[in-house]
């Protein structure tokens, strides 16, 4: 018999067995009856093959068992005792799912699911494989990712995930690339072990994140979309060896950036409620960071040090950074600049050697607005200077834009019109980019304005600093000049 009949002999069985018809089983599978038909003419994989056996309430690991060498035996002896088998091969099947139930049929289920996870005796660990894959250009580790089967696990998806997190701090092209690498694996395990959606849903939310962090809102919020789906659709066994929790966060992040705070908090609630212990810190840091844009220091001060107290050891350094530098943040913010300047040395700190261009950028922002409101001027100007040089690097046209207004209160304090008029030249190419809403755009064009008839004054020139930190969480917002 060819592995074309073989294919058909199975479908035939699993209409047997469900006591239906051809077309719907095909809706049972869900697929269509012309992609059934399909598989009826190729040798049927183990991802269909586990499709068949869900549609069944069968197990893959059952299927493979009894199922299959039961077809290959009968095929062997001719067709005339097909039925017959059918007849008796579906009574010993009820019978085995009997005794299941009799036995914990989920502890049952569990034990058939392991066994079927297992891997090879010569499989090695992913952090392995994870360590030669990391020399690896973005080329031959999407290629090796798509073809080789002892990358085919769970383990490497979330290694390569957590990795595109750490590249995206200091290089988007490397985060690109592994981010796309998880999600690729991902794929594959559903192609390859009928694994449900959960590894690609939730892989996919970190290239939402990759997009994030590049500056592209709208993709991100698509990748965000379609990963929801995938995790939602996904049965609760394949989500189980996942930290559902961690597409909540990131998508709050999205959101944040996107300008949406109180929608990051909604997301960031829903977290928590799914989270580990373990988590808990992460998470109230990133809470911290939506009410900062929301302009409620004080809460988040108070979110921070509860955040510090939950730590039940080391913080990750990404998260020890954030909430260091989030803490120096909330004490400018509210006027508390001595408090600031004593806690300077544990934002260094959290930063390490060598630091994390993007990280230490933020704390050279950070830095520059802690000397302006000390009254150091000339520590300051340089210090947003080196800020707008990074961020301009990186064609991130908002936060330039609120580093340039700083700068130019700086200036004009000191009485620097011409470096104030540059600042006008310099912020142009803003208004070709991405990130920045019409009203935030007028109110720069405003800035032009009165820099170039030397019109601007220090009053005018904070309250568009101000305007342009509540621009970010309200698009609609106009600055009344």
């Amino acid at each position: 018999m060819t592995e074309c009949e073989a294919s058909k002999q199975l479908i035939r069985f699993f209409c047997f067995y469900l006591d239906c018809d051809f077309r719907e089983l095909a809706q049972l599978v869900g697929v269509d009856e012309t992609t059934l038909r399909r598989w009826e003419k190729k040798r049927l994989t183990r991802a269909k093959l586990a499709r068949l056996a869900r549609a069944a309430g069968l197990t893959i690991a059952l299927v493979e068992a009894v199922v299959a060498p039961t077809l290959a035996a009968l095929r062997l002896v001719g067709q005339g005792t097909e039925e017959k088998v059918f007849r008796n091969l579906e009574g010993a099947l009820r019978q085995l799912t009997a005794a299941a139930e009799a036995l914990g049929r989920a502890a049952l289920a569990d034990l058939f699911a392991w066994l079927g996870e297992q891997p090879a005796p010569a499989q090695e660990p992913a952090e392995v494989h994870w360590e030669r894959l990391k020399t690896r250009t973005a080329a031959e580790l999407l290629f090796l990712v798509d073809t080789q089967p002892e990358l085919l696990s769970r383990d490497l998806v979330i290694l390569l995930a957590d990795a595109s997190i750490d590249a995206a701090a200091t290089d988007l092209a490397r985060a690109s690339a592994v981010a796309h690498a998880a999600h690729r694996l991902a794929v594959r395990l559903g192609r390859e072990q009928g694994e449900t959606g959960a590894a690609a849903g939730w892989a996919l939310g970190f290239v939402g994140n990759y997009e994030r962090v590049a500056n592209n809102f709208d993709v991100a919020a698509g990748s965000f979309a379609q990963a929801n789906r995938l995790w939602k659709a996904a049965s609760d066994h394949d989500r189980a060896f996942f930290p559902g929790w961690r597409l909540l966060d990131l998508e709050a992040s999205l959101l944040r950036d996107q300008g949406q705070p109180a929608s990051a908090l909604a997301r960031l609630t829903e977290a928590e409620t799914v989270a580990p212990s373990a988590a808990s810190a992460r998470i109230l840091v990133n809470r911290a960071l939506a009410l900062i844009e929301l302009e409620r220091p004080e809460e988040a001060l108070a979110v921070l040090a509860a955040a510090e107290a939950q730590a039940a050891e080391r913080l990750d350094p990404r998260v020890q950074f954030c909430l260091q530098l989030n803490r120096g943040t909330c004490l400018v913010d509210l006027g508390r600049l001595e408090a600031a300047e004593r806690q300077w040395p544990a934002v260094q700190a959290a930063v390490g050697f060598p630091g994390k261009a993007q990280e230490v950028t933020l704390m050279i922002w950070h830095r520059a607005r802690l000397d302006a409101g000390l009254g150091n001027l000339v520590a300051a100007h340089e210090g947003f200077d080196q800020a707008r040089q990074a961020y301009e690097t990186r064609k991130l046209a908002a936060i330039y834009a609120v580093v340039s207004l700083e700068r130019a209160v700086v200036d004009l304090k000191e009485g620097r019109y011409a470096d104030v008029k540059e600042l006008a030249e310099e912020i142009k190419w803003v208004f070709h980019s991405k990130g920045l809403h019409d009203e935030a755009l007028a109110a720069l064009r405003l800035f032009q304005t009165a820099a170039e008839r030397e019109t601007l004054t220090v009053d005018v020139a904070e309250r568009m600093v101000r305007y342009m930190y509540r621009a970010q969480s309200d698009p609609k917002l106009k600055f009344e000049g």
